[in-house]
């Protein structure tokens, strides 16, 4: 059986890469060896997007905890003409948004945990919205350079194990209130098509559907031993992996800059195959 370190949990990070290549979970989580040095000439400009999108969402951080506008605005005044087109349509949706999807209490970079399979599975939102009503919003920032379709996020792990989380902890957050799935919606706001964020509805069903799912895939993994984690087939995931080089694996320039760079998060990348797997009936 696995031995993970001793603090390790999982999340929709690990999961992910899990999911990609279990090579790159076992290198990066279970080892977690240090990154060789990238043989690729656009790891600068990677570098960079990544940084940007850490610059944005601590940007809309305080925009969420109510830091006054002028005060955020004169830091970003001082980044890139990048940060501050997306500051401005941000704010200008946050604006058109905040007496809608908005309205309510606000919890941002919030952390919540939950036990599954003798483990800890946990979940750090961008933010989450409390509506008068009762109702749940999870919001999620997405700096990749293309919105993804919805067909495509609601088979990505984030997309199950957010939503999840929170149904199961939520207590933590807000005592003495009950909160069913059907009332949690789940909605990624991306830069690149930012009056268009895509939304994922939940419901008991799905709840029910991600349970055994996340059941399974973390049983799979506890389950394994030092040897059963091999390389992904499908080399387009070695695109964006910071550990293909102790896998003899190289992609060109062309294919490294064509990656879905993602701010903290492993990029958004799908297998060619999923337009064949049934959707995730959000």
């Amino acid at each position: 059986m696995l031995k993970l370190p001793v603090d390790f949990t999982f999340n929709q990070s690990n999961l992910q890469d899990f999911l990609e290549c279990p090579r790159r979970f076992y290198l990066g989580h279970v080892r977690r060896l240090l990154w060789p040095n990238r043989e690729m000439s656009s790891e600068s400009a990677n570098q960079r997007r990544l940084q940007l999108g850490k610059t944005f969402h601590h940007l809309a951080q305080q925009k969420a905890l109510g830091i006054a506008d002028e005060k955020i605005q004169r830091q970003v005044a001082t980044q890139s003409l990048e940060i501050q087109s997306w500051w401005q349509t941000f704010s200008e949706w946050w604006e058109n948004s905040v007496n809608r999807d908005l309205n309510g209490d606000r919890y941002a970079e919030t952390i919540l945990t939950t036990g599954l399979s003798g483990s800890r599975l946990v979940a750090k939102y961008d933010l989450l919205v409390i509506h008068p009503e009762g109702d749940v919003t999870i919001f999620d920032w997405k700096t990749v350079t293309h919105p993804i379709p919805t067909k495509y996020l609601s088979q990505h792990v984030q997309s199950r194990v957010y939503p999840f989380v929170f149904s199961r902890a939520y207590a933590a957050l807000l005592s003495g209130r009950k909160i069913a799935p059907e009332q949690v919606t789940m909605v990624y706001w991306f830069t690149a098509d930012p009056f268009h964020p895509q939304r994922l509805t939940y419901h008991s069903r799905q709840y029910e559907v991600d349970e055994d799912y996340l059941i399974h895939l973390l049983t799979d993994i506890l389950q394994r031993t030092d040897k059963d984690f091999p390389l992904t087939t499908n080399e387009k995931h070695c695109a964006h992996c910071v550990y293909r080089t102790y896998c003899d694996r190289r992609v060109s320039d062309k294919d490294e800059e064509n990656r879905l760079d993602e701010n903290d998060n492993p990029p958004l990348v799908f297998p060619e195959d999923w337009e064949q797997v049934s959707e995730i009936n959000y």
